[in-house]
């Protein structure tokens, strides 16, 4: 019986509608691009989750790996907190190729980690705040 639930379970499940990524360019400048993803927007209170996807043109050491490794791209995920206009990283997954590719790195913070910091103006950080308070207000007819 079990077997048979957890198979009926199972087809149910594929049939279920996927969200398929959005990256839209939001900010970069001559060594990194910078794309969030508007499908992920998730607003809570004054704060809002969004996974960006930072792509460099060079590749980038990864803090602290011995031995040595590097990435060109990185899909991470911010918290931005709206009403204050400082932003937090929570997770964060590093590809060795600018598309991606083999992950060499990831990690988590958990939420009592968080370190909010201002976002500078006229940063990639403060128009990535701007952009992620402003894709998860609602929009008024």
């Amino acid at each position: 019986m079990k077997l048979a639930i957890t198979f009926a379970l199972c087809v149910a499940a594929v049939h279920l509608p996927v969200r398929a990524a959005n990256w839209v360019d939001v900010a970069g400048n001559d060594e990194v691009t910078v794309f969030v993803d508007t499908e992920s927007v998730r607003k809570n209170g004054t704060r809002v989750k969004t996974w960006l996807k930072w792509k460099w043109q060079k590749p980038q050491d990864v803090p602290g790996a011995y031995p040595l490794r590097t990435y060109q791209s990185e899909k991470q995920l911010q918290v931005s907190d709206c009403r204050n206009g400082t932003l937090a990283i929570a997770q964060g997954i590093r590809y060795a190729g600018p598309d991606d590719g083999d992950v060499v790195d990831s990690y988590t913070i958990e939420e009592r980690g968080w370190k909010f910091s201002e976002a500078a103006p006229e940063t990639i950080g403060e128009t990535l705040v701007k952009f992620a308070c402003k894709a998860a207000t609602p929009k008024r007819k």
